[in-house]
């Protein structure tokens, strides 16, 4: 019994510190990470303001601006984490709040 319980605090240690090593990535690279990407794809320059990560595995993004096409105040992304250590960019959720989506012909 001793051992089980000692393995249950070892594994719950490795997670928390993989959740905050999580955290302080996303604080500290995220904005880049995310501009980077989204400017892959979009073809288009992308800027952000303010990268958080929130629990779990969701992303709050403020101020996402695609040049001349699209600006949000405040973006909830759902994802998974292989999105951080992969290639891979899967969303399970996007929320805008107040977009402002500029088409011109």
């Amino acid at each position: 019994m001793k051992r089980f319980v000692r393995i249950l605090f070892v594994a719950l240690c490795l997670l928390s510190a993989l959740f905050v090593s999580l955290i302080v990535f996303v604080r500290f690279h995220g904005k880049a990470l995310i501009e980077q990407r989204a400017t892959g794809m979009l073809h288009r320059p992308v800027t952000v303001v303010e990268v958080r990560l929130a629990f779990p595995m969701v992303l709050n993004i403020k101020g996402f601006s695609v040049e001349g096409l699209l600006w949000v105040e405040e973006a909830q992304v759902g994802c998974d984490f292989m999105t951080f250590v992969g290639k891979s960019f899967h969303l399970s959720e996007v929320r805008l709040w107040n977009p402002i989506l500029t088409l011109h012909r």
